[in-house]
């Protein structure tokens, strides 16, 4: 059986890594619940938004998932939320609710307690639950359905490795050569992979960042742990700079209890997620429009930054070396730059991911910011060396599903 035979079937998957597999990081919470019910609201090549909204409303709703709107980031939803997004798709209209995990050796409890909300919103429907089942199989609907569907393919098989030889890609989706570097191509223009001299990579390196697609799904509980901790630094009535990290567009999801709020943000991915939160004064900042950071940088943006004046702001950068920060974007640095400039309190989140890691432009002194908040992962020398150096240290402490539900408070350095 095909994956449309199935799909047709009302078969759904349910993937261990809800981030990567199960989500789609550049839609919004409401595109990525509609995106398993196209044929309910599509007639004809049109969509009715009216038909697709109100499925949106109606999963939403049922299987309580607590975001600002529909039209919401899904990067601004805690690990809870994402994973009922991902069942909430078995039970729509074009679902029979059965459910695939991938993890093997899982208990049918376990697995039907992780479907949970799909099972109580649709106690009448089966739910199965299969150990692991991979196939390489892709619809054979079009010639261009089963290029999206290799594409996909070929960036989760890469990003799982790491790097790979372009001959094995090949070999293992029974591809030509042409057709691989085609594909590829792609894949580069939209700052999904890296290629050079035959391999093809999604780890970062001194020269080049991860898209935003990508680093999303990284270090999720740690910077969930940061942006929680990074939120006894504001006040209502502020006018806070957000950037374009990953890390930094998860305080999205708290800001609703911080308003009234002016925001101001050079990220698209950011100003999807506050357009709709009551009370909070949304300023974007226009420019030239990257698609690996899915930001506005460069100087236009840096012009509009150069004319504001606001109380804080929270980045992020790549990497941090010898108590200097870095990143491999000199366009990134130069803007990020502007926005440190003209904050007069600047605070800087930090996983224990950017320690020692490399970057080629450097970026500021760790003694110039404020604050520096790091997760409880990161080395206690890093912590104990900035210390010493009269830099104010916030520790977050990271929460896992295995761990208790306790809420533990960030300690201050």
């Amino acid at each position: 059986m095909s994956i449309a035979d199935r799909i047709a079937s009302g078969l759904a998957l349910v993937p261990e890594d809800r981030q990567r597999d199960g989500l789609v990081q550049t839609m919004s919470v409401g595109q990525n619940l509609s995106l398993a019910s196209t044929s309910v609201f599509t007639k004809r090549l049109m969509t009715s938004r009216r038909d697709e909204q109100a499925i949106i409303d109606e999963t939403i709703h049922k299987v309580t998932v607590k975001t600002s709107s529909g039209s919401a980031a899904i990067g601004s939803l805690s690990g809870g939320n994402q994973q009922k997004m991902v069942t909430a798709r078995c039970w729509q209209p074009t679902r029979k609710c059965c459910c695939w995990m991938s993890q093997a050796g899982a208990s049918t409890s376990a697995q039907r307690a992780k479907c949970s909300s799909c099972w109580r919103s649709a106690p009448d429907r089966a739910c199965t639950s299969v150990s692991r089942m991979v196939s390489d199989e892709v619809p054979s609907d079009s010639r261009q359905a089963r290029q999206i569907v290799r594409r996909q393919l070929i960036t989760e098989a890469v990003m799982a490795e790491g790097s790979m030889r372009i001959e094995d890609l090949t070999d293992r989706f029974g591809i030509s050569l042409m057709t691989a570097h085609r594909d590829l191509d792609e894949l580069v223009s939209r700052g999904l992979l890296r290629k050079t001299r035959g391999i093809v990579s999604a780890a970062p390196t001194g020269l080049i960042e991860l898209s935003d697609v990508y680093r999303s799904s990284r270090q999720s509980h740690e910077k969930q742990a940061l942006a929680e901790a990074a939120m006894q630094f504001i006040e209502p009535g502020q006018a806070v700079f957000f950037d374009d990290s990953t890390i930094v567009l998860q305080m999205a999801q708290h800001l609703p209890g911080k308003v009234p709020l002016r925001a101001i943000t050079n990220s698209l991915t950011l100003m999807n997620a506050l357009k709709d939160i009551r009370d909070v004064t949304l300023l974007g900042l226009g420019g030239q429009f990257y698609n690996w950071c899915n930001a506005f940088i460069g100087r236009m943006t840096i012009h509009e930054i150069s004319r504001l004046r606001a109380d804080t702001v929270f980045m992020s950068m790549s990497a941090i070396t010898d108590d200097m920060v870095f990143h491999q974007s000199p366009e990134m640095v130069e803007t990020k730059r502007a926005i440190f400039d003209s904050l007069a309190t600047r605070i800087l989140l930090a996983d224990h991911s950017k320690f020692g890691r490399r970057a080629l432009h450097s970026f500021a002194a760790l003694t110039e910011f404020d604050v520096v908040i790091v997760d409880d992962h990161t080395p206690s020398t890093h912590i104990e060396r900035m210390s010493a150096k009269g830099i104010k240290v916030v520790v977050a402490p990271v929460r896992r599903a295995s761990n208790s539900t306790a809420t533990q408070a960030p300690v201050a350095v």
